[in-house]
């Protein structure tokens, strides 16, 4: 807790690893209280669209372990990514986008929720240009097809970016054939 007071920080991700004791749990979320740090995530990263059925398995119940354990502490939520089809779980794959793996997704995140019930935190996906949700509409559907209030929005809009102009606006070259990124804002400003 230090290191993040003498930065400035007042939240921060969940840090502890593994299956910690409940003492070390509870040493923890003792600390965080007392030095009015928020814990604001906890990760349960791994595949839970795992082609393999004991690994998809092992990684669900890890998913519904960690959301418990958010709900428990009090963190904002627990969080991971949709996953992927393919061997790589955080990377792309042909089928990662297609409708019949957004069903996916959505059964999923249902079993995740609806086996801990949170009451006092949220299972979250982050978004991905590569897998569901990719963009602020996919993750409106998502919430939608879910349909589950322990199931809440995670806004890393760094992680949809994979070119400017889909995430900034438009991009034009000048006569020189240099390239320029032109978004609200910097429209905004070049007309003040």
């Amino acid at each position: 807790m230090g290191a993040l007071q003498r930065r400035g920080y007042r939240a921060a991700i969940w840090p502890l690893g593994g299956d910690p004791s409940e003492d070390v749990i509870a040493a923890y979320v003792n600390a965080a209280q007392r030095a009015d740090v928020l814990i604001a995530e906890v990760g349960a990263w791994g595949n839970t669209l795992a082609r393999d059925t004991e690994e998809r398995k092992r990684r669900i119940r890890r998913c519904q372990e960690r959301l418990a354990l958010a709900d428990r502490i009090g963190a904002c939520c627990c969080v991971n990514v949709a996953g992927s089809r393919g061997e790589n779980w955080l990377g792309p794959h042909p089928e990662d986008l297609t409708e019949e793996t957004f069903d996916l997704v959505a059964q999923t995140i249902r079993e995740i929720v609806d086996a801990v019930k949170p009451v006092r935190s949220f299972y979250t996906v982050e978004t991905m240009p590569w897998m569901w949700p990719d963009s602020p509409y996919s993750y409106l559907r998502l919430l939608k097809a879910v349909d589950r209030p322990g199931f809440a929005a995670h806004l890393d809009p760094a992680n949809m970016i994979n070119t400017p102009a889909r995430s900034c606006g438009s991009v034009s070259r000048n006569s020189a054939g240099t390239s320029r990124v032109v978004t609200p804002r910097t429209r905004a400003l070049a007309t003040n």
